[in-house]
């Protein structure tokens, strides 16, 4: 069977595990010369596997195979690998580094990822130059701090974390910079790239560097940090270090604002799982008191009810006892005064449940009845 993506499998020791498994999927080719993909990387091959037990050796053989700028993605295999090993794997080109033991299933779904990631970003290369062009003129007459100013004021708007990803990427195009960006919320940890998905090397590799300072530079690249946020911008300007430092400053101060709207976001999120919470606790209680409402009502019909039956037969047995009239009459009495009696703590009772179950209807009924999607707290506090 011929599937429409193909895998160059460079093996020198002959023992790639996965290569039946990845061949129900793709097309394979294992490469035994890989001089031929250093030199020119055929455009049928959309993805490099390099099978290596040395790092080093395998780090060397992904940076020669990514000298050129049409590059395929590249996955590299390797049982173990340091830090240090890691950044400079990712500074010699490569896209992935599966961790030992992962599932096949789980690589399958990376290759998938990689090759559709770069057919994500010859799309919007080839829409670059427009795009640049356009924003050019947009821009023409705005300032970088005219940009920040704008961001600050549009992230307030955003309602979650894929609306303010999409509003920072919109003001990085203005520093015509390529990202990489993590946002890491209470409820939620959003990795992104320019085009809208994912990257498995990057993720990890900011997640491993966010708490390594506020910036980290290695060559072209440096990550920023700033509480529950990190960005690895791709191509700084190295050689030119007034735009450099001026690059770093700005860029932080959208890291800054989008922070800020990241925690307000999962405090939102977070008062409004309280006001669920609370919502689930009223019809609770609503439930109870209206089971415990007829509970009592058939316990005070069976207490009248015995009270009756007494009464009945008292009547019945009074004549036979031997007693005087004005001692039936008074025995009479007390049964209908403790039939009134308690007759009366029932009714007291009953209004009680009624007041609380009330309450609890209003408050029920405000919480549901939300403006603009808050709660009238003015409303509530009328029922406490």
């Amino acid at each position: 069977m011929i599937h429409p993506h193909t895998i160059a499998v460079i093996d020198p020791h002959q023992n790639f595990p996965y290569f039946h498994e990845l061949s129900e999927q793709f097309t394979i080719q294992q490469i035994e010369n890989e001089q031929i993909l250093i030199d020119n990387c055929p455009d049928e091959i959309h993805l490099i596997i390099i099978w290596e037990n040395n790092a080093t050796v395998g780090i060397e053989l992904a940076s020669k195979l990514n000298n050129h700028e049409n590059k395929p993605p590249t996955v590299l295999f390797i049982p173990e690998i340091t830090p240090d090993e890691r950044i400079t794997a990712y500074q010699g080109g490569v896209d992935d580094l599966p961790e030992q033991g992962i599932a096949v299933k789980e690589i399958i779904a990376r290759c998938f990822r990689l090759i559709f990631d770069q057919i994500a970003n010859k799309q919007l290369r080839s829409q670059v130059q427009h795009a640049n062009q356009m924003a050019h003129m947009a821009m023409a007459n705005t300032s970088d701090l005219g940009v920040n100013i704008q961001f600050l004021l549009q992230c307030n708007q955003c309602k979650d974390l894929n609306e303010l990803s999409v509003c920072i990427f919109n003001s990085l195009k203005n520093y015509d910079i390529h990202c990489s960006l993590q946002i890491r919320g209470k409820y939620e940890e959003k990795n992104v790239e320019e085009n809208g998905m994912a990257r498995e090397m990057e993720s990890k590799l900011l997640t491993q560097m966010k708490d390594n300072g506020r910036y980290y530079d290695f060559g072209q690249r440096s990550i920023m940090n700033y509480e529950n946020v990190s960005l690895l911008v791709k191509n700084m300007p190295i050689d030119n270090e007034e735009k450099y430092g001026m690059l770093k400053d700005n860029v932080f101060s959208l890291l800054q604002g989008l922070s800020a709207r990241v925690i307000a976001l999962d405090n939102e999120m977070a008062l409004e799982l309280e006001m669920e919470t609370i919502m689930m606790l009223t019809k609770r209680m609503q439930k109870v008191m209206k089971q415990n409402e007829e509970s009592s009502m058939a316990t005070m019909k069976q207490c009248i009810e015995n009270l009756e039956d007494v009464a009945l037969k008292m009547e019945e047995i009074l004549p036979f006892l031997g007693i005087t009239l004005p001692q039936e009459e008074e025995i009479e009495t007390m049964l209908t005064v403790a039939i009134d009696t308690n007759q009366k703590i029932f009714s007291h009772a009953l209004e009680s449940d009624d007041t609380f179950s009330e309450m609890l209807t209003n408050i029920n009924a405000v919480l549901s009845n939300k403006v603009n999607g808050k709660v009238d707290f003015d409303a509530l506090h009328r029922y406490m």
